[in-house]
């Protein structure tokens, strides 16, 4: 983990369009299980759409979701943002995940 990062969101598309390694049943239940233990907090918006509250490096979700068994050839994509650089039409559930107060 970068202890020097400060916590920020960032946008993470998965694509398993890729050539999977071994298919994954339930692919999202495997990112979501890794993001639980690395990430400070993550909203799941759509299929392989996630937004995340975390301090790690970009390069370091990318190969810890690729490192998870039978994901290493998916398609990522991981953006940072803030909260003044995002606007959109979204749930209230995701309006509050969102909004709701988080430690910098």
């Amino acid at each position: 983990m970068s202890p020097t990062i400060k916590p920020r969101f960032v946008h993470l598309g998965i694509n398993p369009q890729g050539v999977l390694a071994v298919p994954v049943p339930n692919i999202n239940a495997t990112i979501e299980e890794y993001l639980n233990n690395v990430v400070l907090d993550w909203f799941r918006y759509s299929s392989q759409t996630y937004v995340l509250w975390t301090n790690l490096d970009l390069l370091e979700i990318n190969e810890g979701i690729k490192s998870q068994l039978g994901v290493q050839g998916v398609y990522l994509l991981t953006v940072e943002f803030s909260h003044g650089g995002c606007q959109g039409w979204m749930p209230a559930q995701f309006w509050q995940w969102f909004n709701k107060p988080r430690v910098q």
